[in-house]
């Protein structure tokens, strides 16, 4: 399925993404390549960690409060997955 994501440059470099659906999960990465690798380990971490075993419904928001549009990605669950 596809999230919105926002993604954000660090003060001392690198950027983070900010998943709405995903509320506290947020990959990092010193380039936009490593941090869209890191988008699905750090989704299925937080779902692991609060014991989640189904994908959220994907909300569509247009922007964020700055105006900035969201990237989406796309989050996989693996077959079996388990929260553990």
């Amino acid at each position: 399925m596809l999230y919105p994501m926002f993604v954000r440059r660090c003060t001392f470099g690198g950027m983070t993404g900010e998943m709405p659906d995903f509320p506290g999960c947020s990959p990092e990465g010193y380039t936009m390549d490593e941090l869209m690798e890191n988008v699905q380990p750090a989704a299925l971490e937080w779902m692991r960690e609060q014991g989640v075993t189904s994908l959220p419904v994907p909300s569509s928001p247009e922007e964020d409060e700055t105006g900035c549009p969201p990237l989406f990605v796309e989050i996989t669950l693996p077959s079996p997955f388990h929260a553990e």
